[in-house]
């Protein structure tokens, strides 16, 4: 193995080989296979002690070390010397969480002020390691505490037992991060416990039973007077008597009227979520754990669906759920439990698709099988799960029309139940979206004559998916566009210069006849006359499309122009500039009572026709007022 072997290895493998297996022996001398052996992965300063005796005397490599690694016992295989060494000692105390270093500085600089206030400052914990005589002054204390709670443990036995020095650290401190574990003599002191929670809510925990039993000391933890959001912190750790009491319950739950909406729900529900897992223990530890899980998955299901996109609290809920997964183990029996797992599952599934259905394995196998459970599991999946049953499901029919959901993937219906017409027109009605039939149902029924007139009589739409040669079919069609007059769009073209179909398209009022009308047709005045003549009143939106769709001789013939905008003034937008403020076509504009006098140049208007004459041309006061601008 040569240098450029071993660090590679020490950097890809991190932490699988020690150094003591480099060889040969010199490159344990070498500072950059050193160092990389005593970087990559943690606790890997173990590596140092089969380092040449001459990298750990020398001061350059000790200070390169301490810029990467954060092992918080590294200083202990440097040499005496160097551990004597206040830029050595600093550089690895500073580093962060490299304070307990401190244990393996020299007698003298662990009594250094500077050494001191850099340990402290990177972990608290290092206070153990501080000399008797400086543990017990404040400031070190303070500066301890303030990096890690947990340093209080090492405050010295004599101080603790100071009920003034207690106090008066909690008070001026700010309490925090659980305190009172450290703190067990003082669990029962009301005073001590009060000041503390003040600040400090998950102190509650460590309080006694009596105390946790006492609803001015939980109301005090709820709604301590330091915290004016996020309230109600806290009751979970009150004693199961308190959990369990509905009017305590409510009054904290009144107590809320006074906080922002959102922290006012958000507090309500984990009060109540706290209150109904404690009231299910009257049933039974099992009872209580199972209503606990449930609390816990609507949770993460919840967090998931606020921030859908980010994957980082995918990660993060993900890392919850599988904290409980031993528990949703124990519990895999619980239909409802099982389903909402069910429904987290696929909640995380947009970041995490490989692992889909995963979850679902830890149900047990008589829920598996129970058609009921199975059903709840389409339901809160929105379909997706069908993947993960068993293929008998998979190809019950019955099951699947049931249960279908929008996300069900078409593959997982076997091929056997795709190319049955029957079963593909039961999904009618059941589905959410039409679109979803068509990639279901087998390409070979869309080329079947039968099935294509059945399914277009119940909505036209499907004439889409239908074979060219069907969508050529007149029967076909017309049953399509019957059905749904906007089918008309996915009709063969042949059908748009087909005069009798085209005709009656066409007096039923539809856009799609109107915009894609093909020559002869498109050109014949006579016959589009004779078409809007007959077209029903009520249906205006054909004219405005067909005069769009005719070529510029038709759009110029007056007969058209006004029998279209007869029934619809806004084609004004389509009229040719040269025939635009004619008095028989602006007659026929404005008689269909529309605003087309926003399509108009009014100065223009105003100058072509005197008062009178215009007056004649508009009919109606209240929009000849509007126009002169009076």
């Amino acid at each position: 193995m040569n240098k450029y072997e071993a660090v590679y290895h020490f950097t890809l493998y991190r932490g699988e080989h020690t150094l003591d297996q480099v060889k040969p022996a010199a490159l344990r001398a070498d500072p950059e296979v050193v160092k990389a052996a005593c970087t990559h992965g943690k606790g890997l300063a173990r590596n140092l002690m089969h380092a040449a005796e001459s990298l750990r005397q020398d001061k350059a490599f000790a200070l390169a070390l301490a810029e990467v690694n954060d092992d918080p016992s590294a200083l202990q295989y440097m040499s005496d010397a160097l551990r004597d060494d206040k830029d050595v000692v600093m550089a690895f105390v500073s580093r962060y969480a490299g304070g307990r270093n401190l244990e393996h500085a020299s007698e003298r600089l662990r009594a250094d002020n500077d050494v001191l206030r850099a340990a402290l400052g990177s972990d608290g914990l290092a206070l153990a390691h501080v000399p008797d005589k400086q543990r017990s002054d404040r400031q070190w204390i303070d500066i301890a505490y303030g990096s890690k709670t947990g340093a209080v443990q090492h405050v010295p036995p004599r101080l603790l037992k100071d009920r003034d020095f207690v106090l008066d650290f909690v008070t001026e401190n700010n309490a925090k991060d659980g305190i009172l574990q450290y703190l067990p003599a003082y669990a029962d002191d009301r005073e001590v416990v009060l000041e503390i929670l003040t600040h400090d809510a998950p102190s509650l925990q460590y309080a006694s039973e009596a105390l946790r039993a006492d609803p001015e000391v939980v109301m005090h933890a709820m709604f301590r007077p330091s915290l004016n959001y996020v309230p109600a912190m806290g009751f979970e750790f009150a004693s199961l008597a308190l959990r369990q009491d509905k009017e305590f319950a409510k009054q904290a739950i009144a107590r809320l009227k006074g906080y922002r909406p959102d922290y006012r729900a958000a507090a309500t529900a984990a009060i109540k979520d706290v209150q109904r897992i404690a009231l299910a223990s009257q049933k039974g530890v099992a009872a209580a754990e199972v209503t606990t899980l449930k609390t816990e998955l609507r949770k993460i299901l919840k967090a998931l669906k606020d921030t859908p996109n980010s994957p980082y609290v995918v990660e993060q809920q993900t890392r919850n759920l599988v904290g409980f997964k031993d528990r949703l183990v124990a519990c895999n029996d619980n239909a409802a439990l099982m389903a909402a797992l069910a429904e987290v599952d696929y909640a995380r599934s947009k970041f995490y698709a490989k692992d889909r259905g995963d979850w679902m394995g830890l149900a047990s196998a008589k829920l598996m099988n129970d058609r009921k459970f199975l059903a709840k599991v389409m339901e809160v999946t929105e379909g997706q799960a069908l993947t993960h049953l068993g293929p008998q499901w998979q190809a019950d029919a019955d099951f699947i029309l049931e249960n279908i959901g929008p996300n069900s993937p078409p593959e997982a219906i076997p091929s056997a139940l795709r190319e049955d017409p029957g079963f593909v027109l039961g999904l009618l009605g059941r589905v959410q979206f039409v679109g979803q039939i068509e990639k279901v149902a087998a390409p070979g029924l869309w080329t079947d004559r039968e099935f294509v007139l059945a399914i277009v009589a119940r909505d036209g739409y499907f004439l889409s998916a239908a074979s060219a040669d069907l969508r050529a079919d007149r029967e076909v069609v017309s049953t399509a566009v019957a059905r749904t007059a906007s089918a008309l769009r996915y009709a063969d073209k042949s059908f748009f210069s087909d005069r009798d179909f085209i005709r009656a398209a066409l007096v039923a009022g539809s856009e799609e006849a109107a915009a894609g009308l093909a020559e002869p047709l498109v050109s014949d005045i006579d016959f589009l006359l004779e078409c809007l003549g007959a077209a029903a009143n009520e249906r205006i939106g054909m004219p405005r499309r067909l005069i769009a769709q005719v070529p510029r001789k038709v759009r110029s013939d007056k007969r058209f122009l006004v029998a279209c905008l007869k029934r619809n003034g806004w084609c004004i937008e389509n009229v040719p500039e040269a025939l635009r403020y004619d008095p028989e076509v602006l007659k026929a504009a404005f008689s269909s009572r529309m605003a087309v006098w926003k399509e108009l140049d009014l100065d223009k208007l105003r100058s072509l026709f005197p008062q009178n004459e215009l007056a004649q041309i508009v009919s109606d006061p209240a929009v000849l007022k509007e126009i002169l601008g009076d």
